[in-house]
Order: structure tokens, then sequence, then C-alpha cells
């Protein structure tokens, strides 16, 4: 097939070289002709001037005697030539074509004078004057060109054979180099001496072969980006010129940046945190592992940096990890142990101190000590609920189901307002119920202790003479009362463990703290919605929906 190619170039190349040399001869015939018949123009034209101004005698002896290369022949209106510069006796020239037609030029062989002319010939009134010139240098011209032309198509012809073997040859042998570097990367076999006809079948086989390595190379590259999109952790792998390679969807998200397109954008695109910035580019440039906490707007982040240096990428990978969670819940473990400390020191320091003086004889009369005992019952009987409040909420965090049943929730409503009505009656305080008598499917305790604590809470933050609405329809329970109200920045805090909104008035009923905590996490294990609405001086609703 190179052979076939080789000729089939060569073929082309010398038709070529002949169209050229073909057109570029009748060019030069052409161009030829043309000054031909201007020189015959300008010579009749003189000629013509000079017999109807001197005579024929008068352009005849001026052509004889001058050196011109042109041929005179004057013939009268009979065809009879009376002068002609280089023949004396001539046959009768009224059959001639330049005669016939004047002002055409024609080219013949002249028998007369031994080689081809060009004619060209005017009539006037008396005579025909008829000028000619040979075409001998102008043949001999053309004949010199085609010669050395073809002398020359050949040499280049068998130039370009010989480079366009040379060229085939190159070509070839880099054609065969190419073919095995991609047949290494294709992980096929070594190929060598590709003629053209193997070409296609070589290229077609190549092009499956890294067809299915992109088509792999995708997959893995789906299965990476999976990968790394389905877990919790934020990763973002920087390059070693700091532009970042591969970012998950979650890392954005922890780093709370809106960037859509991150593919080589510098690192700094990340965060404005300039702690951040700097450690990256430490561990970019010492090529080191190091990890940093940051916090970006209330969220706490754990970055580890690990450098690697593979194949793959050389670069640091970034794992970033949202402990804002365990940060609040070691806040609220310290805080409710402070909470709880402080909760607990205070009723058994009373204790303490009111036995303290009963032992020292402080208190030595049976008045002050039985009211010493009072006081000191007292504070163990808030102790005691502090720590059995403690227990329940921490079952409930805990999860630990309770048994569930159908239950009748208006008969538990009255018998908790029957308890509790006592405490409300110190400050007249009326509760009014209205109440569906349907059956819930829920847990007694839990929804006993709900009602409970809301209604007590009701208690406890009322007004005196004030009024509290219970009612229970279409599984949503409200208790509504016209207490204190609570302030807008308290409403985020008030389900909190030991949080109350006013703490003198907490002390002074004895409330533990933690009432509102224990309705929060039971609505919370059972789905249950949970609505607050209060105005501060005009009162508190709670709405749950069990249903």
């Amino acid at each position: 097939m190179k052979k076939r190619l080789i000729i089939l170039n060569s073929i082309v190349m010398f038709i070529a070289l002949v169209i050229v040399l073909l057109i570029s001869s009748i060019s030069i015939v052409n161009i030829g002709q043309k000054n031909t018949k201007e020189k015959l123009n300008n010579y009749l034209t003189l000629i013509t001037n000079i017999v109807q101004s001197d005579g024929p005698l008068a352009a005849y002896n001026m052509i004889s005697d001058s050196n011109f290369e042109i041929r005179l022949t004057i013939i009268d209106l009979n065809g009879n030539v009376l002068y002609d510069t280089q023949m004396k006796e001539l046959e009768n020239h009224l059959d001639r074509d330049e005669i016939k037609n004047p002002g055409v030029v024609y080219e013949r062989f002249s028998k007369s004078v031994g080689h081809k002319m060009a004619y060209l010939a005017a009539k006037t009134d008396s005579y025909y004057i008829r000028v000619a010139l040979p075409t001998s240098k102008v043949d001999s011209f053309v004949s010199n060109y085609i010669l050395i032309s073809t002398i020359v198509v050949i040499i280049i012809f068998l130039l370009s054979t010989i480079v366009i073997v040379k060229n085939n040859d190159l070509t070839f042998k880099k054609i065969n180099q190419n073919l095995n570097e991609l047949s290494n990367i294709a992980g096929s076999d070594t190929i060598s001496n590709v003629d053209v006809d193997d070409m296609v079948s070589v290229l077609t086989l190549l092009s499956k072969k890294f067809e299915n390595i992109i088509t792999d190379s995708k997959y893995k590259e789906e299965c990476l980006h999976t990968l790394i999109n389905s877990v919790s952790q934020g990763i973002v792998v920087i390059n070693k010129k700091g532009q970042i390679n591969t970012i998950n969807n979650q890392a954005p998200k922890l780093l709370r940046i809106q960037l859509t397109d991150y593919k080589n954008k510098n690192f700094r695109y990340l965060s404005n945190s300039i702690e951040l910035q700097n450690k990256i580019e430490v561990c970019l440039n010492a090529k080191k592992n190091d990890f940093i906490e940051v916090n970006e707007n209330g969220t706490y982040l754990n970055i580890r940096f690990s450098y690697i240096d593979t194949e793959w990428i050389s670069g640091v990978i970034m794992t970033i990890d949202d402990v804002t969670s365990l940060m609040n819940l070691e806040n609220n473990k310290k805080e409710f142990f402070q909470n709880a400390s402080h909760e607990l020191k205070s009723p058994l320091t009373c204790i303490i101190g009111y036995q303290q003086m009963i032992t020292e004889g402080i208190l030595d009369t049976k008045e002050q000590i039985l009211d010493s005992a009072n006081k000191s019952l007292k504070e163990a009987i808030r102790m005691n609920d502090i720590l059995s409040d403690m227990l329940s909420l921490a079952t409930i965090e805990a999860r630990q189901t309770s048994l569930k049943e159908n239950i009748n929730p208006k008969a538990i409503i009255e018998d908790v307002v029957i308890t509790l009505s006592i405490e409300a009656k110190k400050n007249n305080i009326k509760i009014s119920t209205d109440l569906d008598d349907n059956s819930l499917f829920a847990s007694r305790s839990e929804f006993n202790e709900v009602v409970r604590n809301l209604i007590d809470n009701a208690i406890k933050y009322n007004k005196e003479n004030g009024t509290i609405f219970v009612s229970y329809k279409d599984g949503v329970l409200i208790v509504k009362d016209t207490g204190i109200g609570i302030k807008d920045e308290d409403k985020s805090r008030i389900f909190e463990r030991f949080y109350r909104v006013d703490k003198a008035r907490s002390k002074k009923t004895g409330g533990t703290g933690l009432g509102l905590a224990i309705v929060k996490h039971i609505c919370l294990n059972n789905n249950y919605k949970l609505d607050l609405d209060s105005r501060l001086g005009l009162g508190t609703t709670f709405k749950i929906y069990f249903k």
C-alpha cells in the first residue's frame, strides 16, 4: 500500500507539473502573438501614412533600405503585386486571406520566403498594403521554453518523488512510534511496521481500547464522587499549586461558602479565615500533616490536613468535621452539672444550716425546732423533686420507650387538675377545661407527665386571681394561662434544663427548672408537634399535637 501511495503521489505531481507547463506555454504563445500583432499594426499604420503622403515607392525604398525585419508588399486593387521587399516576381495575391479580410492577422508558411510568417493588410483607395513578420523567433523561443521546462519538470518530478519517498518513510516511522506509544498506554501489544492497509484496523482497535479506558475512568470517577459525597465529612483536595482539585458537596456547606465552580480555584476561596489560609499554605510548603479548630459563624469545625505525594496528585487533603453538636453537648454537660450542683446545693445547705442550729442549741424552743424541721422537710422534698425530674429526664433522653396503649386523655387531665387545684387555689387561680371523651394511643405515664408539667408551670407563673384553660380536642392539647408571659429573647431557651424566666418566683414556688425540658423531650421522642405562643404580661399558650 505504501508503494501505491508513492506512485499515486508521483502521478499527481507529474500531472500537476504537466498542466503548469501547458498553461505557461500557451500563455507565452499568446503573449508572442499579441506582441507580433502590435508590431504589425504599428508598421502597417506607419507605412500606410507614408504611402498616402509620399507614394508607394517611397515606402518601398524606406523599408528596403532599412534593417527592419518586416516584409512589405504593395498590391493594386486587382491583386497584382507592385512592390515586395523580399521577392521580385509574385503571382496575383487577390485570393490571400489577409487581402480578403483586411485588419485580421493570419499566420502561414510562406513558400516564397521559406518560413512561417504573420500577415496583416490594409486597403486604401488605390492599393492593398500588406506587412509581414517572421514567427520563427517566437516559435524558437516557445520551443526552447518547452524543452527547458520539460527538463525542469522531469528534474522536479524526480526530486519530488525522492522527497515523497523519504517523507513517507519518515511519516510512517513517526506514525509507528506514536502507535506504539498509544498501544503502551492502552496496554496493548507492541505495534511495528504498520502499513496504510492495516492503519484503519489498528486505529479501530486502539479506539475501542481507549473507549473502554475512558468509560472505566468515568465510572471510577463517578464512584469516587459518590463515595466522597456520601460521607458526612467535608473533603477538599488541594494540589501543590494551591488549586482546588476535588471538593465534595458537604465541604461548601460546612465552610459556609456559595461558590459553584471550585475546579482549579485558589484555596483562599474556601474561607476568609486568615488562620485557616495560613495553615493550608504551611502544610503545602512544609509538606506536613496538621490540624486546626475553626469557629465559622457559630459552627465549630475540626479540620485535619494530610499531605500526600502520589501519581494521582501531590498536595493536601483536608477533612472537615462538624463538631458543633459535640461542643454543644460538652457545654450542656458542664452547664448541667453546674446547674444541678447549684440546685441541689441550695436546699442541702438550708437543711444542714437548720440542723446545725438545732444541734448547737441556737434554736432551743419547741416552736423554733418545729419550724426548722418543717423548712428542712420542704427543702428535702424540693431536692427529691429535682432528683426525680433529673432521673425522669435522663430516662426520656435515653429514649427508653414507655408502654403505649389506648388511654383516656380526659380522665388523666381531670385527675391532674384535681391534684393541682389545691396549689392553684392558694393564689385564687381558676382552672377550666374543655375535653373530648376520645381515646388516644400513647404512653399513659408520658401523657400524664406532659399535662402535669404544663399545668404546674401555668400555676407557678400565673398572676393572682388568674385563670388557666385546658383543652383537649381531636388529638390537640392546649394549656393557656393569663400569667406573666415570656420575653421574646427567652422563648428559645425556656425548654433548656434549669432555665427559669423568673428565678425568684421559681425559688418561691419550688420549681425544679426541668418541667418544660421533660415536655420537650417527650414530644421529640414521639414526634409530637409542640407550639409556644406567649406575650409578656398577657400570658402563655402551649399546644401539643399528638396526632
